[in-house]
This record gives C-alpha cells, sequence and structure tokens, in this order.
C-alpha cells in the first residue's frame, strides 16, 4: 500500500515549501547569466586601447559588485520571509535565555528600573506570566508576532548558602521574580506624578552635627539607643550599637551596654549617635482613596510587600523619602484644606502578603468606624516607613523595646488585618508579630479588622462551626504563631523577635494570654453580629448562642451573658419541652450563673426546676449536682 510523502512539522515555520524553492533556483540561474553579460561588458567595456589585465580586473570587479548586491538582496527577502511567517503564525514560541546574578543590582527597585536591560531587551508587562523553573524562573508573553518567553537562568554565588539551590540562592530568586513583576510598573508611576512627590527632590545635604561629632554633653538619657561611631583607640567597637545605662560624668563620658553583653564601658559623647526615632506620621482616607484613584489600575492584585518596590519606591525615589513623610513635605491637603500626612492617630499591623486593595480598604473601614473619620491618620509600614532606608528589622532589639514602643504608646491605637481566619497572615510575619507583642504589652487598645469577603466568610463560618473558628485562632496565638511564622521570617529575625518576646515580663504565655483575649473580644462582637441573622425562632437552639454567651462568661462580663441565657432557657422549653435534657441544661447553666451574679432568690426556681426533673425522672443527677455546688 503506497504512503503519502511525510509532511512539515507542525510548529517547523522555516521548512521551505517546493514552490519557494524552485524559485530560489529560477532565480539563482538568472543570476548566472547576469553576472556573466556584466563580467563580458565589464571585459570590453574598456577602450580597445587598454590592456588584457586592465580589463579582466575590471570584468572582476564589476561581478563581485553584482555579487555583494544579490547577497544583500537574498538576505533581506530572507529576514523578510521569517518576519512575515512569525506574523502569520501566532501559535510559534520563541524562547530566549539570559543569566543573571545571584545578588539583584542595586536592589529589587533598582533591579525594576533596568530590567529590560538585564534581560536582554525581553519585554515585561503587567499581563506577563512569570513562574518557577529548577535554576531560575520563566516568563512568558503575548505579542503581537506571536509567545515571546524567556527563561532566566541564576548564577551561583560565591558565599555559602548562595549556590544554586541553597536557601540564600532561592531567596535571591524570590526577589528576582519580585523585581520582574515591579518593572512594568516602575515607569508608569513616575508619569503619573501623584501630588507631584516623583519630581520632589531630596532635602538638600545639611552637616549632621550628631553624626560627624557625635551627640552634645548631656543630651542623651538613660534607655537611649545608640550607635558607636568614631572610635580611634578600639575601631572595633564602630558601627556595634549600645544602650545608654549611666548619665554623663563631668568628662561627658557615659556608660554604655553593648548589644549583647552584660557590663557597661564608658565612651565620650562624640562617639555616641543617637538612632533615630520611629517616624510617626500617618496618612489620612482622602490621601488612602487619592493614591488608590491614580494608581488602581497598577496595584490590582499586589501585595503590600510588592507594592513596596512596585510603587512607593518610584513613586518616592526622587526624594527618597517614606510616603507620609514626602507629603507632609509638599504640604499637600484635601478639598476641605485638612492636610493629607499628620501624627497618626491609628497603627495598622498588616502583614506583606496581604492585598494592598485590602489593606487600604481596611484602613477606610477603621477610620469610617470613629467619630471624626476625617481626622484619622493611618500609620502603615508601607507608607509610613522610608523605602530607601535601612530596614527597621535591622535595628538592634533594644531599639524595638525603646524607642519603637514609646511610638506606638504615643499613637495610642491600633488594629490589625486578620485573614484569612483559618491561618491569619499577620502571625505568619515575624515585623507583625513583633508589632502586636508592643501594641498588647504596651496596653494600647487594639482592634481586628477584615475586607467585606473576608468577614462574610467569618460570618457563615461563626453560624455553621463556631468552635473550629475559636480553636483555630487559640492555637495560633498559644504558640501557633512560632511555627506559622518560619515560612515567611528569616531565621535572625525570628530569633531577634523570640528572644524579645521571651525578655519580657510573662514571656511567650503572656503575649498569647492577651492575644486570646484580645481576639476572644472581637470575636464576640462578630459572634453577635452573626446571631442577630438567626432567625428568632432557631436562636435559641443554635449553638452559636450558647458560644457567645460562654465567652461572655470566660472574660467576665456576666451581665451581657445574663439576657442570652434566659433567652436559651425560654425558648428551648417552648420548642423542646421543659424537661428536654437540653432545656434543663440551659436551666442549670442559667441558674449557675444567677448565683454567680449573687441573685440568689432569682436562681432559686430555676434550681428547684431541675431537682424536680431529676427527682422525677432521674435523667439529670449530673446536672443536680452541679447546681448542688454552685449553691
Amino acid at each position: 500500500m503506497p504512503t503519502s510523502p511525510a509532511g512539515p512539522k507542525a510548529g517547523s515555520p522555516s521548512q521551505p515549501t517546493a514552490a519557494p524553492a524552485a524559485g530560489r533556483r529560477q532565480r539563482g540561474a538568472q543570476e548566472i547569466v547576469a553576472a556573466v553579460a556584466v563580467a563580458v561588458a565589464g571585459f570590453l567595456a574598456p577602450s580597445s586601447e587598454s590592456g588584457y589585465f586592465f580589463r579582466t580586473a575590471s570584468a572582476m570587479l564589476a561581478l563581485a559588485a553584482l555579487f555583494a548586491l544579490s547577497v544583500a538582496l537574498e538576505l533581506y527577502q530572507e529576514a523578510q520571509a521569517k518576519q512575515a511567517m512569525r506574523a502569520k503564525n501566532k501559535f510559534e514560541i520563541v524562547t530566549t535565555r539570559v543569566e543573571l546574578p545571584a545578588s539583584l543590582p542595586g536592589g529589587v527597585f533598582g533591579a525594576a528600573r533596568s530590567m529590560s536591560e538585564l534581560l536582554n531587551g525581553f519585554r515585561v508587562t503587567t499581563s506577563t506570566e512569570m513562574k518557577v523553573i529548577e535554576l531560575g524562573f520563566q516568563l512568558t508573553s503575548e505579542t503581537d508576532a506571536g509567545t515571546r518567553r524567556l527563561r532566566a537562568r541564576i548564577l551561583s554565588g560565591d558565599a555559602v548558602g548562595w549556590e544554586q539551590g541553597g536557601v540564600a540562592w532561592e531567596a535571591q530568586r524570590e526577589l528576582w521574580m519580585e523585581a520582574v513583576h515591579a518593572a512594568p510598573r516602575v515607569a508608569e508611576v513616575g508619569s503619573i506624578g501623584w501630588k507631584g512627590i516623583p519630581s520632589l527632590p531630596p532635602d538638600p545635604p545639611a552637616p549632621d552635627a550628631q553624626t560627624a561629632a557625635g551627640c552634645a554633653e548631656g543630651s542623651l538619657e538613660i534607655g537611649s539607643v545608640i550607635r558607636i561611631d568614631g572610635v580611634v583607640s578600639k575601631p572595633e567597637l564602630n558601627s556595634k550599637y549600645a544602650t545608654v545605662v549611666k548619665a554623663a560624668n563631668e568628662a561627658g563620658r557615659y556608660g554604655v551596654r553593648l548589644e549583647g553583653t552584660k557590663e557597661a564601658i564608658s565612651m565620650h559623647a562624640r562617639n555616641l549617635v543617637p538612632l533615630p526615632a520611629l517616624d510617626t506620621l500617618g496618612v489620612s482616607v482622602a490621601a488612602l482613596r487619592s493614591f488608590r484613584a491614580a494608581h488602581g489600575h497598577l496595584s490590582s492584585g499586589l501585595t503590600v510587600g510588592q507594592a513596596r518596590h512596585a510603587l512607593l519606591a518610584p513613586l518616592t525615589a526622587s526624594s527618597r523619602l517614606s510616603l507620609a513623610r514626602a507629603l507632609h513635605r509638599l504640604g499637600a491637603s484635601d478639598e476641605a484644606g485638612r492636610p493629607l500626612a499628620a501624627p497618626a492617630t491609628v497603627m495598622l499591623v498588616v502583614a506583606d502578603g496581604e492585598a494592598l486593595d485590602d489593606a487600604l480598604m481596611a484602613a477606610e473601614k477603621h477610620a469610617a468606624s470613629r467619630e471624626a473619620p476625617g481626622q484619622e491618620y493611618v500609620w502603615l509600614a508601607a507608607l509610613s516607613v522610608n523605602a530607601h532606608a535601612p530596614p527597621l528589622e535591622d535595628l538592634p532589639l533594644a531599639w524595638w523595646v525603646g524607642p519603637f514602643r514609646r511610638a506606638v504608646q504615643g499613637i495610642g491605637q491600633a488594629a490589625v488585618l486578620f485573614q484569612p481566619w483559618e491561618a491569619p497572615r499577620a502571625l505568619a510575619y515575624g515585623w507583625c508579630v513583633w508589632q502586636l507583642h508592643t501594641v498588647l504589652a504596651a496596653n494600647v487598645p487594639l482592634a481586628v479588622l477584615n475586607s467585606d469577603a473576608e468577614a462574610k466568610r467569618l460570618q457563615d463560618a461563626l453560624l455553621t462551626r463556631m468552635d473550629d473558628v475559636v480553636t483555630a485562632w487559640d492555637r495560633k496565638a498559644d504558640g501557633g504563631w512560632r511555627k506559622a511564622e518560619a515560612g515567611c521570617t528569616a531565621a535572625d529575625l525570628k530569633n531577634k523577635i523570640h528572644k524579645g518576646i521571651d525578655a519580657e515580663e510573662g514571656g511567650a504565655a503572656e503575649f498569647a494570654a492577651r492575644l486570646i483575649t484580645g481576639i476572644h473580644r472581637w470575636l464576640l462582637g462578630e459572634a453577635r453580629v452573626a446571631l442577630d441573622k438567626i432567625p428568632t425562632a432557631e436562636r435559641s437552639t443554635s449553638r452559636l448562642l450558647d458560644h457567645v454567651a460562654s465567652l461572655l462568661q470566660e472574660h467576665g462580663d456576666l451581665s451581657a451573658a445574663e439576657p442570652l441565657l434566659r433567652e436559651q432557657c425560654e425558648g428551648r422549653a417552648a420548642k423542646l419541652g421543659p424537661r428536654h435534657t437540653d432545656t434543663l441544661e440551659a436551666v442549670n447553666n442559667l441558674a449557675l450563673l444567677l448565683h454567680q451574679l449573687r441573685k440568689l432568690d432569682e436562681a432559686e426556681p430555676f434550681s428547684k426546676q431541675v431537682r424536680a426533673a431529676a427527682m422525677g425522672e432521674g435523667a439529670v443527677s449530673r446536672l443536680m449536682g452541679r447546681v448542688e455546688a454552685g449553691v
């Protein structure tokens, strides 16, 4: 049986067809004839007086010129044919490769600004797909000429752990991918020019007396955190952090304790550089709304961490300030004349992994719940901390315990974005854990926030399985955060956080107890909202009512629990009958509560009801013992 000849393979657009090949052969024969004719003409063209050698040279030169033009024409035609083929074949995937250094040149923001050059001209857009591959990452972009793919291989570093596949190498790969994600947004942020911040120049250089010559004598208080600088006799002390533990003597020397040591050493004031306090400028709701309106098409889908490099760093690249500080320096205000940046009234604790839109909406939501929303100013690390300065995480633990805590106390309020309810991201990031610890240790009121979508999920969970919600969060708060943060927090930062928490009075146990108490109080509010949604006929027999009453009693709010337990008794008696086990359990719970409230006369009828049921049927003898113990 005859077989048909094999056709060209799919995806091989470069394979020629028979007709073009014949055409090229025909053109080749014509070119040979033309070349011979030109050569003859070149040979005969010179005058008869010219010698044979001269005429031969003329013919060769003419032939060479024709050959060069023929080759150039052929190359041009092939390039045009390939371009036409790519335009026709939208399914062709062109793959290129590039090698990148392990360490990002200029950090995430610096690499994002020069990404086109680093990727050899590969165009990255907001729709470019990115995925991890074994030795780096892969980018895929759809263009008018077809699909373009780039495979980036990240080279090994020389340091331990920086070899391909090592822990540090993988961390650098994540940063490279973050820079790629930021790249298409960096240029556009500048073109938007929000509030004139991109063109705001940096502060003019001014002599820093403290940096140049230490601090003024007598200006440091005990507990101040400083950096040692300018020591000639012991240069190994320079750049180390210490805490002032003894006031200056007549010679201007302070007693300071180096981080990680117990003994104090004497240092002159000129060698002590105080660490700056936390910048507590916040931004208004109007600033948040304006920022979202201007950058919404760029911020959609970004996490807080990604937005720091993709939006906030390029926005403030010229001024090298935080967003809040840049607005303050510009004197920006809203339509009502209120400043867009002012001292913060609330600290918002948000994990870098949260969606930026969720964080900004949560800030607006919290401000709207206050008496004067227009006068609320939100401190959010991404907006209030300078992205161009060394990270706060690099500062010593003494700074976190001292100046940072005093700044939190000065703000006076805090809120945390707690989602998803099964595993809140705020407990998975070490920086957020420390902020929560500081807020609770400083007795600053803490509110819990979530997005509208997450609030609905939580409400549904409370209505059907409140036990699971309470258990999940209690586990996270009671030590579970130590495991949760392992995947999102560098080992050195995690150790610093644990050391700081354990060093506090009560340690991790006290932190967990405070956190659980705060969560339970918030859960009570959410549960009562969910309870109000249950039809009246079903409330008394719902497990949610039982949980709400129990939580109220657990936190000592007995008066608030009483009407709920009365409602439960009346509802169960009407629906299940007065002698039903569930009804008697509710009656017993109410009797015990009334005894705790010292309402003995009101408790007696309910106690008798339980006794009577126990004597008549013997089915609730266990409950009887609990009532007798209460009496």
